[in-house]
């Protein structure tokens, strides 16, 4: 009884191959639950493994001694969690796959500096860091002036607090979100210059420490909807994988400078942001759309009145929100980490 009968080795290869020498018939049902039936938690269902799987650990920050060294590598269990998946995993994502080439996992508002934040999904002042960091930063932000809206289906402390709450249907952020994009978009309220940097050295061109993807050339016929690369143009040798990581970089992306198939990273001018055009490569035709094209379609696939009744907030706010955020140059964002 208790854990002690649940420390079972059961190496997945191995089970495995047996396990599948029972569906080809070489080996029967009793000869395989003879081996490995003690150690599994089903021998009917091995996949889901040794009996040590039946231990779950959920914690905080100290799950790298409990979960990893000991639940996992000490008793076995594979089933070991923390707070990640409803506190930073969205925003860690979303900011490694927005710098793929530096793997950023997690960025902060400079509050401080910051003219107008928007608080999406987020409780800083009285969760994560808040009383302890961001409680005290973001009143002095906003004895200064600074404005506030607050995305969140409650009234959360913080909202108490904002110049506007929008309280967007659970689950409906994504329509709120195409909403203001398509705002942003349908009024020229973006930083064209920005967007148009395809790499470090167009960045560096205009003063800019980082750059967007916008100009970025897609594969739209293809199924996986690639990104056109040097590769594909001919213009480049496939990346070979890093010896010691085994890891394989990804090839140049293209986009258009004037009309002509440049290699993203090593453009110096800036690049052409709505795209939508045929290029040619030694195996054909292929047409291409800028990321800036594909965002914009998406976003016109809906009108704004459809957005607002679909995240229940008013086309008006959603409206003045967008508005605020893009007018106030870079000192203005929105704060999600930490927000499920």
């Amino acid at each position: 009884p208790g854990l002690t009968s649940w420390y079972k080795h059961a190496p997945q290869d191995a089970v495995m191959a047996d396990w599948e020498a029972v569906q080809n018939g070489a080996t029967s049902q009793q000869e395989f639950e003879a081996t490995w039936g003690d150690a599994l938690i089903d021998p009917q269902r091995p996949e889901l493994g040794p009996k040590s799987n039946l231990l779950a650990i959920l914690g905080g920050d100290r799950m790298a001694m409990i979960g990893q060294r000991w639940a996992l590598q000490s008793f076995g269990t594979i089933n070991q969690f923390n707070h990640g998946g409803t506190c930073g995993v969205t925003g860690v994502v979303a900011n490694a796959r927005s710098h793929p080439t530096t793997g950023y996992q997690r960025m902060y508002m400079d509050i401080d500096h910051c003219r107008y934040l928007v608080v999406w999904g987020s409780e800083p002042l009285t969760a994560q860091k808040g009383p302890t960091w961001l409680a005290p930063r973001i009143g002095r932000a906003r004895e200064n002036g600074m404005k506030m809206a607050v995305i969140d289906p409650r009234m959360s402390k913080t909202g108490e607090k904002a110049d506007q709450w929008l309280p967007v249907k659970p689950g409906y952020d994504a329509q709120l979100a195409w909403g203001m994009i398509r705002y942003i978009i349908e009024n020229k309220r973006y930083d064209e210059q920005y967007l148009r940097a395809s790499g470090d050295r167009a960045a560096a061109g205009i003063g800019e420490p980082t750059w967007s993807d916008a100009t970025h050339l897609v594969k739209v016929d293809d199924p996986k909807r690639g990104k056109l690369s040097m590769v594909d143009l001919g213009r480049a040798e496939e990346p070979q994988p890093d010896p010691e990581t085994g890891t394989k970089p990804d090839p140049e992306s293209v986009c258009l400078v004037g009309g002509e198939p440049t290699g993203a990273d090593t453009a110096t001018g800036l690049a052409d942001l709505d795209v939508d055009t045929t290029i040619e490569t030694p195996d054909g035709s292929m047409r291409v759309k800028s990321v800036f094209r594909l965002l914009t379609e998406r976003a016109m696939a809906k009108e704004m009145d459809e957005y607002a009744d679909e995240s229940g907030i008013a086309r008006a706010q959603i409206e003045d929100v967008a508005h605020q955020l893009t007018a106030h140059g870079k000192q203005a964002g929105i704060m999600s980490y930490r927000g499920a």
